[in-house]
């Protein structure tokens, strides 16, 4: 039912593998070789394409490339927004977002997702919580608060940026709507992988409403 309805919603908005990608410095041929190609495609008009239609398709533009793969025992919905360009064949990652089929633990995102869990206890990464709209690409329903991710490392694809990964979390059957219920056991039901600008970790403006905690991954 929730990938019946996380379809629907993609119209609205915007493979075979054992372990997640993650990272802005990716490119396309990566996603291929590590998931195979695509199996449907969003274009610029909320319209939904097999592979095989859009390939024999008119001069439609592509806003997100849908793939799945196994985590372990749970199937997960991949979609990818590239950064193309004119004449580019090998675009760079511009955004991703993991859809599992059921939500996972925090405790257990090492085991489901290894990639980004490197990406998120990297040297570089920020933790904290917000209030805020994090990030546009969500597609579930969200709690009052939302668990992000800034990796203070300029991607080679972006210079001037860094990578911000959102987790949309839950608790068991209800919603976070404080901070400190976050834990081990709070649900993971999306994950998100995008650009964000560069933020200033120590001056508070610079952070608008994030509040920086201690890495809850690690």
């Amino acid at each position: 039912m929730k990938k019946t309805v996380a379809l629907l919603v993609l119209v609205s908005c915007l493979f075979i593998a054992q372990t997640a990608f993650a990272g802005l410095d990716d490119k396309r041929s990566d996603i291929v070789a590590k998931f195979g190609e695509y199996r449907m495609v969003l274009d610029d008009n909320g319209r939904i394409w097999t592979k095989a239609d859009w390939e024999t398709g008119g001069k439609e533009v592509a806003s997100t490339y849908i793939y799945y793969y196994m985590a372990k025992d749970v199937k997960v919905q991949l979609d990818v927004m590239y950064a193309e360009k004119k004449g580019d064949k090998n675009p760079y990652v511009r955004a991703q977002r993991f859809t599992p089929d059921w939500a996972i633990q925090l405790k257990e995102l090492k085991v489901y997702f290894p990639e980004v869990y490197a990406l998120v206890t990297s040297p570089e990464a920020h933790v904290f919580t917000t209030r805020e709209k994090l990030t546009k690409n969500f597609l579930d329903e969200k709690s009052p608060v939302t668990l992000g991710v800034m990796v203070a490392k300029e991607p080679q694809s972006v210079p001037g940026m860094y990578t911000l990964v959102s987790f949309n979390i839950k608790g068991e059957g209800t919603y976070i709507k404080d901070p400190k219920a976050i834990n081990g056991d709070t649900y993971i039901s999306e994950i998100v992988v995008e650009r964000t600008l560069k933020r200033n970790t120590v001056d508070p403006n610079d952070t608008k409403n994030w509040s920086f905690q201690e890495n809850v991954f690690k």
